[in-house]
């Protein structure tokens, strides 16, 4: 746990490996206190594995073909080394597969958790990694130019960028909304344009979809539009294959 995203990256980021000992493969997540605090409050049985729930945090794996005593090794170092130079407060690592499943089950409660304890305008940018923390910032100022004083709810992929920033609205609060579907979608406009004007994307990992479709016409250039379309008509001549999902008319 840690105090800021930069710190995150900081932390995990630098390589935390020697020579031959270097991880194959790195699943890293993170997730802001807002998100920590919705899954401990909604899901039963879910509790945070830190003692303090606050700032932000982060859920890595290791994967490879050595001994996992090897990995722990190099896990613990790297963590030491960030506890030294104060980029992290607190860590904990799985003794067992029961604490690795435990860590996993809480962030695969994340949705679960969003859906049980208010309406979360969901999006799914990325952005350079470098970015991440601008592009937050800049899309907490555009949101709450439109709907002040409403949280905002954080996870993110930490290696690609690709940041689900969730303005998140109790259901009170969205009930009393006159225009749900206009404000909702200025909202995830707003936070798209933040993203493109950091050379990011508003699509990242969840595809286009029927409320995305709109969105790439106003993203992609008339050139790539264009190639799109060539491509699809090749693969799906009749057009039977997500119609309406995929590109813009």
């Amino acid at each position: 746990m840690c105090r800021s995203w930069h710190k995150i990256k900081r932390a995990l980021l630098a390589p935390p490996l020697d020579s031959g000992r270097t991880a194959k493969r790195w699943s890293e997540q993170s997730a802001d206190e807002n998100q920590v605090a919705l899954v401990v409050k909604h899901i039963p049985g879910r509790r945070c594995p830190l003692s303090d729930a606050s700032g932000w945090h982060a859920l890595v794996e290791l994967s490879d073909t050595s001994d996992n005593a090897v990995l722990d090794e190099a896990m613990q170092e790297v963590l030491g080394r960030a506890l030294e130079l104060g980029l992290i407060s607190d860590a904990v690592v799985a003794s067992s597969e029961a604490q690795r499943d435990a860590m996993w089950q809480f962030r695969h409660s994340v949705s679960e958790a969003n859906k049980k304890g208010g309406i979360g305008l969901t999006t799914d940018c990325a952005v350079p990694v470098s970015a991440v923390p601008a592009f937050i910032e800049a899309a907490t100022t555009a949101v709450r130019a439109m709907a002040p004083g409403v949280p905002m709810v954080v996870v993110a992929h930490l290696g690609d960028g690709n940041a689900h920033f969730i303005p998140f609205f109790s259901f009170a609060e969205w009930n009393s909304v006159a225009d749900k579907d206009l404000l909702a979608h200025k909202i995830r406009h707003a936070e798209n344009n933040a993203a493109a004007a950091l050379g990011g994307t508003f699509s990242a990992e969840h595809g286009i979809g029927q409320t995305g479709v709109g969105e790439m016409a106003q993203y992609k250039s008339a050139v790539e539009l264009a190639l799109m379309r060539k491509i699809k008509r090749a693969v799906d001549p009749q057009g039977l294959f997500n119609p309406g999902r995929l590109l813009p008319d």
